[in-house]
């Protein structure tokens, strides 16, 4: 009996042992097979740009602690769930090998299969879509941040990344390396291609395939890196004509295309005005009224409008460098201060908005700031005038390296020498303007930006020449009648001959020298009742004159009329008459002016001649009427001119035959009817534009910059 208990207590023994022995052999032949995924994985591309860390610890297993972690290593070796509850393995990777017979083992190409698999996951959190390349990567179609291959682990390659980011109206291709890359840039215009050099670079493997972008807006169609003579080259195809531009910031390439490289371009070498007059601006908040740019003027005299939030500032003779970071703290400004900015100050503003400080503190310390996109630099007055001049005259030594071009404009309504002489104020000091009479054309040399001004200054100037038709209308009337026709002059003395008046009986003249218009449809009734009164014998049209001229060009409506005079000499006791003809004037003079809002200012002269009462020996005078008067019409309506009269005394005698004509007793058998008879001449002008829509001027400016 005691023999089979000691039998019994050595089996538990060797069993105990047993126990304890097989866990720990079960992890080192674990740690073996992480260990073969971890080599597997590293000897694998990825093909996929991710963070470095992140990205190796969740392909080889890492946990925070270092330890291996099998949720991403599904390679190891595993024998059942009793394995993976001895291992304290997660309950994830427990239910995926749940129902698996004997050993269930990964093999490697499976394994680089989900290595692959992992970063494409967490990509999707971090960046927006894929790039579709050569090697089959699958695309999604959306805008937003594609990221490329990059280069992840330490192989001696200069560049390390290459990302596009897509824009609604351009894009952003980022070129990493791990030093500032130098570069050079070509574009070949023909093929619509532009290419970024990189002399003495190297460029990974991994990434010298082709990015297909054509499914992104923007105009890049395709990118590829590759190597070329003397180093590497990054080859961008265009979908469509395009402004690039490179930008390095730090160990990055940006290459711009689109707004954003205008922008760019225009940022970094800007034209800037007189010294006195240099924009200086910032917006520093989203609000973009905050500090937006102003001229140097306003901001030395403080016509500045402030919308920042009301702030407390405090120092006593502190560093002046500490004040402006504290402001800048306040107000979220990005700020950079020049060397030349230091001394101490005294500051103490209550509930002032925080630009207001801003601008108050420069200005008690001569300083001034200027805008860097978001970035506000501040820096002493003298040196932002010194680096304006230095800037224009950086701009105008690059114009003298510009090569010129040659334009020739043809003109059409002007003369060619008027629209030279108007041209030379756009030109630069190397421009020229010649002026071809044969063809009436202009040929323009200068640079680009000056003949785009000029063929905006001649499109602007070479229009049509406005043409006016003047109707008018003259008629000679009884004084009566003209009351019946609803004129109503009211100008004070009309003896001085000039009167300007009314078409239209329900309204009055009630001012002197004031002038109304009737409209077109009253000069159609006009018509009808000067023709009524004209068969009633109670007018008389003189003249219906219709004239074309064009603008500022004078309009002459003359309308002659010979009188026979005859004049009785007397020779030798021989009577003798002749006959003598003068020439009786009716005269209109028009030089119509066409205004910018569609007017008709018209300069009128009228003169009226006509021939007087009897005089001795049968002779009769020539007598004349003028008026000159300047009047705005609109275009389509009528002015009247009136207040030229004439009178005529008449006496009739009426006697009885013979009776009548003996003296004394003859005037019982004769009377005399005397009768006096005033009348007017009233002219009616309508001018008309004929070609007002084409010839009117355009009412935007254009300066000469």
């Amino acid at each position: 009996m005691d023999k089979l208990r000691q039998l019994f207590q050595f089996v538990v023994v060797l069993l105990f042992f047993g126990a304890c022995s097989t866990p720990s052999e079960w992890q080192n032949e674990v740690s073996d097979e992480a260990t073969q995924v971890e080599s597997a994985s590293e000897d694998q591309p990825s093909d996929f740009a991710f963070d470095d860390s992140e990205a190796e610890e969740e392909i080889l297993g890492l946990d925070s602690d270092g330890q291996t972690s099998f949720e991403q290593a599904e390679g190891a070796t595993v024998e059942g769930d009793e394995f993976a509850n001895q291992s304290g393995i997660s309950g994830e990777v427990a239910s995926a090998t749940d129902g698996l017979d004997g050993d269930y083992e990964v093999s490697e190409n499976d394994f680089v299969g989900e290595a692959n698999e992992a970063p494409a996951s967490q990509s999707q959190g971090t960046s927006v879509g894929v790039l579709e390349n050569a090697d089959g990567v699958s695309e999604d179609s959306f805008a937003g941040a594609a990221t490329m291959p990059g280069n992840t682990s330490g192989t001696g390659e200069d560049v390390i990344g290459l990302d596009y980011l897509a824009t609604a109206d351009g894009g952003t291709i980022v070129l990493t390396g791990r030093s500032p890359l130098q570069y050079t840039t070509t574009k070949n215009a023909a093929k619509n291609q532009f290419t970024v050099d990189l002399p003495s670079i190297s460029i990974p493997a991994r990434l010298k395939r082709p990015f297909l972008t054509q499914e992104f807006r923007g105009p890049i169609g395709a990118i590829q890196a590759m190597d070329s003579g003397e180093g590497s080259q990054i080859v961008v195809q265009l979908k469509e004509d395009a402004q690039m531009y490179v930008q390095p910031e730090g160990n990055k390439l940006l290459v711009l295309v689109g707004s954003a490289a205008t922008q760019a371009s225009q940022s970094q070498i800007s034209e800037p005005a007189d010294s006195e007059s240099n924009d200086l601006g910032i917006s520093a908040e989203s609000d973009s009224r905050i500090l937006k740019t102003y001229t140097l003027d306003d901001f030395l005299a403080g016509n500045i409008e402030f919308y920042g939030k009301p702030v407390n500032v405090e120092f006593e003779d502190t560093d002046i460098r500490k004040i402006f970071q504290f402001i800048a703290e306040e107000g979220g400004l990005n700020l950079i201060l020049s060397e030349e900015v230091k001394g101490n100050t005294s500051i103490k503003l209550r509930e002032v908005p925080w630009d207001q400080a801003l601008v108050v503190l420069m200005q008690s310390n001569q300083l001034g700031y200027i805008r860097n996109g978001s970035i506000v630099r501040i820096a002493p007055l003298k040196q932002i005038r010194e680096e304006s001049n230095l800037a224009r005259e950086l701009v105008q030594f690059q114009k003298l390296l510009q090569s010129l071009k040659v334009k020739i404009f043809p003109i059409s309504y002007a003369k060619v020498e008027d629209m030279k002489l108007q041209a030379q104020a756009f030109l630069s000091p190397r421009g020229k303007a010649e002026a071809d009479i044969r063809t009436n054309s202009l040929v323009m040399t200068d640079l680009p930006e000056n003949i785009r001004r000029v063929e905006e200054l001649i499109k602007r100037l070479d229009l049509e020449t406005p043409q006016v038709l003047i109707e008018g209308k003259i008629v000679e009337t009884r004084e009566d009648i003209s009351s019946f026709m609803g004129f109503e002059w009211n100008l004070g003395d009309s003896s001085q001959g000039i009167a300007i008046g009314l078409i239209d009986q329900a309204r009055t003249l009630t001012s002197a020298a004031t002038m109304q218009f009737g409209d077109l449809a009253g000069k159609g009734l006009l018509s009808a009742r000067l023709g009524l009164l004209e068969r009633d014998e109670k007018i008389k049209v003189l003249s219906s004159p219709r004239i074309l001229t064009v603008n500022n060009k004078e309009a002459k409506i003359r309308q002659v009329t010979e009188f026979p005079i005859p004049i009785t000499t007397i020779a030798n006791g021989v009577p003798t008459t002749q006959v003598q003809f003068k020439e009786v004037v009716l005269e209109l003079i028009v030089v119509p002016q066409i205004t910018a809002d569609g007017s008709v200012m018209m300069q009128s002269q009228i003169k009226r001649q006509f021939v007087g009462a009897t005089v001795e020996n049968n002779a009769r005078p020539v007598n004349s009427r003028e008026a000159n008067t300047t009047i705005l019409v609109p275009d389509g309506q009528t002015a009247v001119i009136g207040g030229i009269y004439q009178s005529d005394n008449q006496i009739t005698e009426n006697r009885v035959p013979v009776l009548g004509s003996i003296p004394i007793l003859g005037n019982l058998f004769k009377g005399r009817d005397s009768s006096l008879q005033k009348s007017e001449l009233v002219i009616f002008i309508t001018p008309r534009i004929v070609n007002k829509n084409q010839a009117l001027p355009i009412e935007k400016a254009l300066t000469s910059n």
